[in-house]
């Protein structure tokens, strides 16, 4: 159940990410959503 609520979590942010950033800063979002990943990885541990 919480790596469903995680997968649907960062779909709801990526969603969000794309509407800020055009197709120009493909890098750049491709290394926010790295960057998001990361942090919410260790909370996902918490509620496992």
């Amino acid at each position: 159940m919480s790596f469903l609520f995680a997968k649907i979590f960062l779909r709801q942010i990526r969603i969000k990410i794309i509407g800020v950033y055009t197709l120009e800063n493909s890098f750049s979002f491709s290394q926010a959503e790295l960057h998001i990943i990361i942090e919410i990885h260790p909370y996902s541990k918490l509620y496992n």
